[in-house]
């Protein structure tokens, strides 16, 4: 699952 990873990493560039 590519998704999970894609906000996964998103979160983690936002800093939340």
């Amino acid at each position: 699952n590519g998704t999970a990873g894609g906000i996964a990493w998103l979160a983690s560039c936002m800093g939340s």
